[in-house]
């Protein structure tokens, strides 16, 4: 039977655990910004299809060159300034809902800003 002693359990704990978890962790991130479920972050530490799903990433069209593409096509095709102006204005605040749901800005950061922007409306 395999037991384990201190100094074992000290480095699953401290060196193996981190090492895998901070390449899933930062996967997970890049593939729910690339538009894929979480779950794939653990791809990174299976050896040969992480090579193979950052080729899929890198390959994927991103939300962003979506709406970056939707933005300059409405831009083109609107003579209206007021419907460009509202579909900047979604832009804006689906952006800042973003940055809401991945924690980059606190709920009353989130409040302030959105309503700055709903004032330039």
């Amino acid at each position: 039977m395999l037991r384990l002693w201190f100094p074992e359990l000290l480095v699953i704990v401290f060196i193996v655990l981190p090492t895998l978890a901070v390449p899933v962790w930062l996967w997970s991130r890049i593939a729910y910004k690339a538009g894929f479920a979480k779950p794939w972050g653990f791809l990174a530490i299976v050896p040969f299809a992480n090579l193979v799903v950052i080729w899929l990433f890198a390959l994927e069209r991103w939300p962003a060159e979506s709406r970056q593409e939707e933005v300059q096509k409405t831009g083109e095709t609107s003579g209206d300034s007021t419907s460009s102006r509202r579909d900047n204005t979604r832009i804006r605040l689906e952006h800042l809902e973003s940055l809401l749901r991945d924690g980059l800005v606190r709920e009353e950061e989130y409040q302030q800003k959105r309503q700055e922007i709903l004032r330039d409306l």
